[in-house]
């Protein structure tokens, strides 16, 4: 797939993003627009690649921290446990699924 983007002309501007399919997939992709009941097939391309987007920024199992802010993360860590009354009690009522 190849995607090319133009730059916005102003911050709230939307901006194109093109890539290439064969007919085959093209056909799918209008099949599939049509029985989502899609005004069109950018509409749904967009809506399920950003579906998609999502779900792979959600499933991400490592991540980069600045030096700097690893520094405050550590020490949240390393700061004494204190007692929260209010959140033991939530936790040891049963929950509305039980």
């Amino acid at each position: 797939m190849t995607a090319t983007t133009k730059a916005p002309k102003t911050p709230r501007q939307r901006q194109v993003m093109t890539f290439r399919t064969s007919p085959a997939e093209r056909l799918l992709i209008k099949k599939a627009a049509k029985a989502r009941k899609f005004e069109n097939e950018s509409a749904y391309v967009r809506d399920r690649l950003m579906t998609q987007v999502q779900m792979d920024l959600t499933e991400r199992t490592e991540f980069e921290i600045a030096p700097e802010r690893m520094k405050h993360f550590l020490a949240a860590l390393d700061r004494p446990v204190t007692s929260k009354p209010r959140l033991k009690k939530l936790l040891s009522e049963k929950s509305a699924l039980e």
